[in-house]
């Protein structure tokens, strides 16, 4: 007892509040890591247009927030900024913190919304709904073994798979750069959708 006391005695709390948010305000052109350190640039090239984040890599871009760890059950949300006709822009999940190209994605442009599962490297479609229009509010929730996606709180598609089960919340990306994300917010699945973390520093 009087060890766990002088533990406690000899720490400090430090507190940590989800959700995380971005809302991409800053000069055109701005690298999205140099706007905000909390982002790591998974693989491709983000930066800032418009009040809004685009990919301007031709090929596979993923980014992953760094400044917050996530539990396994998540939620990630943004609205729709400009849906362009050739590039993908979107929402990630479980993107694991070891570097990997992993994760669950949710991305769109005017051919329509789709839901699929990055790993590795290479993606697997999921499912596919219709394109948003811009303004409407996205979300990509990871529940157990349950996808889903939703717009305007309205559920669009849903699966279920085992291939990740945990990691952060984040950005993905396919070629770019007419399609971007005017706003990102993500969390964890909980009572009031974010939580408090305590961590005892000795």
């Amino acid at each position: 007892m009087k060890k766990f006391l002088s533990l406690l005695l000899s720490c400090a709390l430090l507190w940590a509040v989800l959700p995380v948010s971005d809302a991409f305000t800053d000069a055109n052109g701005t690298a999205l890591a140099t706007h905000n350190a909390s982002w790591t640039i998974v693989t491709g090239a983000f930066e800032i247009n418009t009040n809004g984040v685009q990919h301007t890599f031709a090929g596979r871009g993923l980014a992953r927030w760094t400044g917050e760890t996530f539990f396994n059950n998540q939620w990630v949300e943004g609205p729709a900024g400009t849906v362009g006709s050739d590039g993908l822009i979107g929402l990630a999940l479980r993107i694991p913190t070891n570097g990997d190209v992993s994760g669950y994605y949710v991305h769109w442009s005017t051919g329509g919304t789709f839901l699929a599962k990055l790993i590795t490297g290479t993606s697997t479609p999921l499912a596919d709904t219709t394109a948003p229009v811009e303004g409407a509010v996205m979300r990509l929730e990871t529940e157990g073994t349950t996808i889903r996606v939703l717009k305007n709180a309205v559920e669009i598609l849903s699966v279920t798979d085992t291939s990740l089960t945990s990691g952060v919340a984040g950005i993905a990306a396919w070629y770019g750069p007419n399609t971007r994300l005017s706003h990102w917010e993500a969390g964890d699945i909980t009572a009031g959708g974010g939580r408090r973390r305590v961590v005892l520093v000795q």
